[in-house]
């Protein structure tokens, strides 16, 4: 693993520490490399909410207040990637990361609203400059519903992987 260490400190979400470059596995950097504006490589997790349980629905704001506890789960949820030459793609710290980056909120109408709005987001590549991931707050759905619906690059975690951290932040 090719790994540089810089003679400065960042801060990433409060936390200090020396930012490296991680070279990329090769499947990952394939994986990018061969992304393309009608191929992309990365996955849907969809989780259905039910907020008659909790007798209101989910905000963003908790999102925004809830998700950056769940980060550590892989450091690759702070970083991007950097292509320094035509194969090679490394993983550097983002010490611009925003949680607002990576959440949004739509709202969806009729049956087929969630399943239109899964389509436009399995083809909307991910940016590049940010970490490879992004959460959408779903609302409109069904007898007050909602969805929150993860989009995580391959490069980040394969797909069973995702699914398995999806679930444990879904749960929580």
């Amino acid at each position: 693993m090719d790994a540089t260490v810089f003679p400065h400190q960042v801060e990433v979400l409060g936390m200090t520490h020396e930012p490296y470059e991680e070279r990329l596995e090769p499947a990952d950097a394939l994986m990018l490399q061969f992304e393309s504006a009608d191929t992309a490589f990365h996955t849907l997790k969809i989780a259905i909410l039910d907020s008659s349980e909790r007798g209101h629905p989910v905000q963003l704001e908790k999102l925004r207040t809830w998700v950056p506890r769940y980060l550590d789960i892989t450091p690759r949820l702070t970083q991007r990637v950097v292509r320094r030459s035509y194969w090679r793609w490394f993983w550097v710290d983002d010490t611009d990361f925003a949680i607002d980056h990576h959440l949004e909120e739509r709202t969806v109408s009729g049956p087929g609203g969630l399943d239109e709005l899964c389509g436009e987001l399995a083809t909307r590549q991910l940016d590049r400059s940010r970490p490879l991931w992004r959460l959408t707050l779903v609302h409109g759905l069904p007898d007050g519903r909602q969805a929150v619906v993860a989009q995580v690059h391959h490069a980040i975690m394969d797909g069973s992987a995702a699914m398995n951290a999806f679930a444990a932040v879904t749960t929580a």
